[in-house]
């Protein structure tokens, strides 16, 4: 179970635990490696860089504690630009050529959240389609019983479930 009351940037704003764990810190941050790793390797595909490959799958496979984004939240607004400092630490001299080159802070959290909504979608799938389920169970097993519809507390009406 995640806390959200701790969560850096959105404790308190989630109660749903499916939905809440797709906002989690280390899902949040999974996803903008996953959205930095695929900018370096399509800039890289442009550029005809032989090594973006190798980058993308470092900056994918980095595991950061997502506690550590928090100064540079405090100082930024936004983690991202320590995320980058971090990712160019860890891949060492160079890869800054390909790393955020050309990304925005604004864009890794734009395409994060679209990305993260699709996660939510899914959820809301899944919880849609049992409780069409369940209501199609309902009609079946119910639809043809009578009953007195009432309206402003009095009896109206016969009409079937």
């Amino acid at each position: 179970m995640i806390d959200f009351d701790t969560h850096p940037w959105l404790s308190g704003l989630l109660g749903d635990e499916d939905i809440g764990e797709v906002f989690s810190p280390k899902a949040e941050l999974r996803r903008y490696l996953r959205i930095e790793a695929a900018w370096t390797l399509a800039l890289g595909e442009i550029q005809g860089d032989s090594g973006a490959k190798r980058l993308a799958k470092s900056i994918e496979d980095f595991e950061l504690e997502p506690s550590s984004l928090r100064s540079g939240f405090a100082k930024d607004g936004v983690p991202i630009p320590s995320l980058v400092r971090f990712l160019k630490a860890h891949l060492g001299k160079g890869a800054d050529r390909l790393v955020h080159d050309g990304l925005t802070s604004q864009d890794v959290l734009d395409t994060g959240l679209m990305l993260a909504l699709l996660e939510v979608l899914d959820v809301l799938e899944v919880r849609l389609q049992r409780l069409d389920s369940q209501l199609s169970s309902l009609q079946e097993a119910l639809g043809s019983a009578s009953l007195i519809a009432y309206t402003r507390m009095q009896p109206a009406l016969e009409t079937s479930v």
